[in-house]
């Protein structure tokens, strides 16, 4: 296979492979309480609490208006704390509750799960490749980050 129809396959296969994984993390979710952003805001605040509404919003490349009624729902099942900053009450500080760290394990258990199964079927030769790919890419992606990356979509 010429080299331009193997990168045409591989955009192929991993919209394929995006598809089939966002489908399979919603139905993951649809057992749960919680929405795949919200589990996305939950992941962020855990790496980077406190952390500020604004900042979060930023992160996740959404409007403040968005993250509020998000935090909202996170708020009222106990997953997120918010409390107004010390240097500013205008100023929402939120951190992860026990309750939310305790449902990010579980939902990474049955995430790590099922990628354990997909991971079965390929050998130890493979998995190496696929380590030395997605590395090589991360990198790239490093290298060439673009400046505005923590700028809200609109």
């Amino acid at each position: 296979m010429k080299r331009e129809a193997l990168i045409e396959a591989i955009f192929s296969t991993m919209q394929q492979l995006h598809r089939t994984s966002q489908t399979r993390l919603h139905t993951l979710m649809g057992q749960h309480d919680i929405s795949l952003t919200q589990m996305e805001l939950l992941l962020t605040v855990k790496h980077q609490q406190p952390i500020n509404v604004k900042d979060l919003a930023a992160q996740m490349r959404l409007t403040p208006g968005a993250v509020t009624q998000l935090l909202e729902g996170l708020s009222l099942r106990n997953y997120v704390g918010r409390e107004p900053a010390e240097y500013d009450r205008r100023v929402t500080i939120v951190s992860l509750t026990p309750s939310g760290a305790e449902k990010l394990k579980s939902l990474w258990e049955q995430r790590k799960a099922t990628l354990r199964q997909i991971m079965e079927t390929l050998d130890t030769e493979d998995l190496a490749a696929m380590l030395r790919v997605q590395e090589k890419m991360l990198r790239h992606f490093e290298k060439h980050e673009p400046a505005q990356q923590n700028k809200p979509l609109k």
